[in-house]
């Protein structure tokens, strides 16, 4: 529910002219904040197939057909996928297979049915994905997106920047992508990082905390 905003009380307002709207405090100004709506895509920023669409000026009606409604929540605490966006150019599919050597995605289906699924179906946490990041870097859609440090998962104009993770001897690399300076998230960026021994949530975890 709204937050009430605090005003004067009429006795009060009866002799003086005094703004009768307090205004919020920090917390309630938080609270209220907290009301917005999660809306726009993540990955507005970065989307590869939105840039080419507006670099060749595409029009979307030409293309218009039958729409999928596939998108079911499926997420785990660090990557949301939303086939309703894919594209089916089997990038994270690949890169899963012969990069990581994990096949934890697959295409279930044939031609316009045709869509990327984990393994028999389950969520990813139920799957070998060792939430390395590496689909999600190459998804060029936002099919798959990273999900935040924040409560809120909306989109953000980040910077990012590639940092030596030196939580151990390995010296591995990692991208930070920060707002302000707010570290969002911590994603592996070799393979060093990607089959980190302190698996992901522990990996990020302890980089926040010591570089914050």
């Amino acid at each position: 529910p709204r937050v009430k905003m605090p005003t004067l009380s009429p006795d009060e307002r009866r002799s003086n002219f005094n703004e009768i709207v307090k205004g919020y405090s920090d917390e309630d100004a938080q609270r209220e904040g907290s009301r917005c709506l999660e809306c726009g895509c993540r990955d507005v920023f970065e989307c590869k197939l939105l840039k080419i669409s507006n670099e060749y000026d595409i029009e979307p009606l030409r293309f218009k057909g039958e729409k999928t409604n596939r998108f079911d929540g499926n997420k785990n605490e660090f990557i949301e996928r939303d086939p309703d966006k894919c594209i089916l150019c089997g990038l994270c599919v690949r890169a899963c297979a012969e990069v990581m050597d994990v096949t934890a995605l697959g295409l279930v289906g044939r031609g316009f049915s045709s869509y990327v699924s984990p393994e028999f179906g389950l969520p990813l946490d139920k799957t070998k994905c060792n939430n390395c990041g590496l689909c999600v870097k190459l998804c060029p859609t936002g099919a798959l997106t990273e999900r935040s440090l924040l409560k809120k998962q909306v989109p953000l104009d980040e910077k990012k920047e590639k940092r030596v993770c030196d939580l151990c001897d390995k010296r591995c690399s990692v991208e930070v992508a920060t707002v302000g300076k707010k570290i969002i998230r911590v994603v592996p960026a070799d393979e060093g990082s990607r089959n980190c021994y302190l698996g992901r949530n522990e990996l990020i975890k302890r980089f926040v905390e010591k570089n914050a």
